[in-house]
This record gives structure tokens, sequence and C-alpha cells, in this order.
């Protein structure tokens, strides 16, 4: 992968924008890390965007994060987990899986417990499964590994949906 950081937020926003060809991967590193400004131009065009083009530029942060540690993308994470389509909500979650930050568990059960598609409630199953680690590796407080646990467990007995409950297991 390219990795020219020689370029412009408005290069980055019009390839975002131009559906003729597909997102140029030298435009990933843009979203590591992102600055305020940079994400404020993002949130601004973001609409615009087509919803599939949104999906793989999500699946190729993912990628992206799992070939190099270094990258970060969890203020764009926590941005997308805002957006409408539940593709895209449900996608954003894996950009937080380093981010231990427990602020996102209450973010995580409002996804799990109330977001109306069943494919979101899973993929904030299996985020919340990772506090029940950090809670055992001793990396956040015991108190929220345990209440997260125990919601785990009672959502696992209350949901009729298998995805939900394989991915709570």
């Amino acid at each position: 992968m390219e990795t020219n950081l020689e370029y412009s937020s408005d290069d980055v926003i019009n390839n975002l924008l131009d559906n003729t060809k597909p997102f140029s991967s030298q435009f990933l590193l843009y979203f590591s890390d992102i600055s305020l400004d940079n994400l404020e131009k993002i949130k601004t065009i973001w609409p615009e965007v087509n919803r599939e083009r949104k999906y793989n530029l999500l699946k190729d942060l993912e990628s992206l994060m799992e070939a190099n540690t270094l990258v970060s993308c969890d203020d764009f994470g926590f941005f997308a987990l805002q957006d409408n389509d539940p593709r895209i909500r449900s996608q954003a979650i894996p950009l937080l899986w380093e981010c231990t930050n427990i602020k996102l568990i209450p973010i995580f059960i409002n996804l799990l417990l109330n977001d109306s598609d069943s494919e979101v409630n899973a993929s904030a199953a299996t985020a919340l499964g990772r506090f029940v680690l950090l809670g055992e590796l001793e990396e956040i407080p015991e108190k929220s590994a345990n209440m997260v646990q125990d919601l785990l467990i009672n959502e696992y007995l209350r949901s009729k949906d298998d995805s939900i409950r394989q991915r709570i297991l």
C-alpha cells in the first residue's frame, strides 16, 4: 500500500466523493489519528458519500489496522457509530477494537440493547466481550468488567437471536 502523506484534505474528500473510481488506498492513513479539523471536514461531506463506499472505507480501515498496529481510527470510528445506516454502524465497531476506554461501555450497551438492527446488536456484543477480557487482564476496573459480564449473560438468556447469542459466547 502506498503511504504518501503529501496530499490535502480536499484530495481525500474529492476522492471519497468520486464514485467513478475506487477510493485510493493512499488516503487511508488520513483517517488514523484524524485531527478534529479534518474530522469536521469529513462530517460535512459524509451524507453525500455513497453508502457502499462508506462501508468499504470502514472495511479497508479495519484491514489496515490489522496490518499496522500503529494505525488508530478511534475518532473516526466514534463518528461512524452515529451513521443512519446499520451496516456502517456495525462496521464502525471494529475500528474501536483497540480502544480500552471504559466510556465505550455504555455506548456499546446502548447499541446492543436498543439498536433496531440485529447485526449492530451482535457487533456490540462482540465489542463488549473485549471489556470482559480487559477486566480479566486487570486493565479496566473489576466493577466495570463484572457489570458488562452480567449484562451479557442476561442478554444471552433473554435474546432469541442466534447471531447475538453466538457473539456473546
